[in-house]
């Protein structure tokens, strides 16, 4: 084992008997909890309106796109913008699965 992967190893436990609720580690609160996502104790992952800071649609949280929906679920976000199916060459459209919705879009 070379010097980094033991400086990993050893940062990953460190981190695993913080958050260990067994040990009682120091990020678990009295409610049993990490204590940074713990609404009883007001943990700062809490936003005023008693969300999860990064999902709340109130406070503009980092996992809400423009559209106020989860980024990772947002059909408006995830939409591939292709060019024109006549610009797409046939050997290209054969290899790509594009569905017939799409299709329909692009030849527009």
């Amino acid at each position: 084992m070379n010097v980094k992967n033991a400086k990993k190893l050893v940062f990953v436990n460190i981190l695993k008997k913080k958050q260990c609720k067994e040990c009682r580690g120091t990020s678990i609160c009295e409610h049993q909890r990490r204590k940074d996502q713990c609404k009883e104790c007001g943990g700062s992952s809490i936003c005023e309106h008693k969300r999860r800071r990064n999902i709340c649609k109130e406070c503009g949280g980092s996992s809400i796109c423009k559209h106020r929906r989860m980024k990772s679920t947002c059909k408006e976000c995830k939409l591939i913008v292709l060019p024109p199916i006549s610009v797409i060459p046939q050997q290209v459209l054969s290899v790509l699965p594009v569905l017939p919705s799409i299709k329909k879009i692009l030849s527009k």
